[in-house]
């Protein structure tokens, strides 16, 4: 193929044709610059485009190989054939190596995401946390005493936004036994709601703490009630919420 014989026979049909290199381009779903390159022997179009290029402008895919004026003779026939069999393996071709890179992914998808299974249930994506808190004791909303909860555990940010540990109020026996656990799930079950329950020997621990509280994503400002209405908080802001028949969310 002579690049510039080619480019002459296109931009000389599209002529003949009464077309812009613009339409003739929309025709062929390219942009009308592919067209100039090949008017100017700059490129040439690719072997699926013969074909359709050939139809539009009225002339034998020979005459574009050839880059000079072929009419319809039985070899040109024979290379359309040849031309669409070429497409047509391309095609499979590209479909085969499409399906190998999606596959690809898929199964990088899958071992990214045991990867990340196997590292949150390794805990890695979940940060210690120690530390006592002085909290009120309230009884009608008026503070009787004082007391301390102890907090050891892990908290997820990343894979959950929880907390699983211990969270030992020291007025609240059952919550400081041995083998008890408390989860604390933020922004559960909807946003700006957090809520609190224990769990030991094997299932539900009834601790006497209601299941809602209040309590900051640093945990460090907190504040819940108890089943007999007791209120334990770091701040007696907390404290007229907890008295409210309702839990009213709050966004920290």
């Amino acid at each position: 193929m002579d690049l510039q014989k080619t480019g002459a026979v296109i931009a000389e049909s599209r002529k003949k044709q009464g077309l812009t290199q613009r339409q003739l381009a929309e025709k062929l779903h390219v942009s009308d610059r592919t067209i100039s390159k090949w008017e100017r022997g700059a490129g040439y179009p690719d072997i699926t485009m013969l074909t359709p290029l050939a139809s539009e402008l009225d002339i034998s895919v020979l005459s574009l190989l050839e880059g000079e004026y072929v009419q319809d003779t039985p070899a040109e026939m024979t290379v359309r054939d040849a031309i669409s069999t070429i497409c047509d393996r391309m095609r499979t071709n590209a479909r085969k190596r499409a399906g190998r890179i999606i596959a690809g992914v898929v199964l990088l998808l899958i071992i990214l995401a045991a990867g990340f299974a196997i590292l949150d249930y390794m805990g890695v994506f979940a940060r210690s946390v120690t530390m006592e808190v002085a909290v009120g004791v309230y009884e009608d909303g008026v503070k009787v005493g004082e007391d301390i909860v102890s907090i050891a555990g892990k908290r997820n940010t990343i894979t959950a936004n929880s907390f699983v540990g211990r969270f030992a109020i020291g007025c609240v026996e059952r919550s400081c036994r041995e083998g008890v656990t408390a989860q604390i799930k933020w922004d559960d079950p909807a946003p700006g709601y957090e809520s609190i329950s224990y769990w030991g020997y094997g299932g539900t621990w009834e601790s006497g703490v209601a299941r809602q509280l209040y309590i900051a994503r640093d945990m460090t400002s907190f504040a819940l009630k108890l089943d007999d209405g007791t209120i334990v908080a770091t701040d007696e802001t907390y404290v007229p919420l907890l008295m409210l028949d309702t839990y009213y969310p709050l966004q920290y």
